[in-house]
């Protein structure tokens, strides 16, 4: 990478999935929040794109924790706004409504045409957000 025209073309190749509707504006956005301004004065990853390694090696058996008490208890204690991509890969319709069923008093939103994650500045996710947010004690 030796500039952010690079640096957004890395960014489009590893997430155009996820958000098809982007156009180069937005893909100059999203590599200005992936990547910072190293010391040579180029753009470098300001992440760890080996983040999911782990998760790969572990493999389908790995143990996986039971995360649905502490939701429960999350809901219950707090309120809760679920974003979700509609495309995500990661969190699926399904597990939104088993998550909207154990609270039913959580809000969901969807963003059309995004999948995981949403970058919160979609309209959909503004509209859900601002007022959730405002209504917090």
């Amino acid at each position: 990478i030796n500039n952010w025209a690079d640096a957004a073309t890395y960014a489009r190749r590893l997430n155009e999935v996820a958000f098809p509707h982007y156009v180069d504006a937005d893909w100059d956005v999203f590599a200005r929040r992936i990547f910072r301004i190293g010391t040579e004065g180029v753009p470098v990853l300001d992440y760890d794109p080996d983040i999911s390694v782990p998760i790969r090696a572990a493999g389908a058996k790995a143990l996986v924790p039971n995360l649905w008490p502490m939701f429960g208890r999350l809901a219950r204690a707090r309120p809760v706004l679920l974003v979700r991509g509609e495309t995500s890969d990661l969190l699926s319709a399904a597990i939104a409504a088993r998550m909207q069923k154990r609270a039913p008093k959580m809000d969901l939103v969807e963003v059309s045409g995004v999948g995981h994650a949403p970058m919160l500045d979609e309209a959909d996710a503004k509209a859900a957000l601002f007022p959730f947010l405002g209504e917090l004690p």
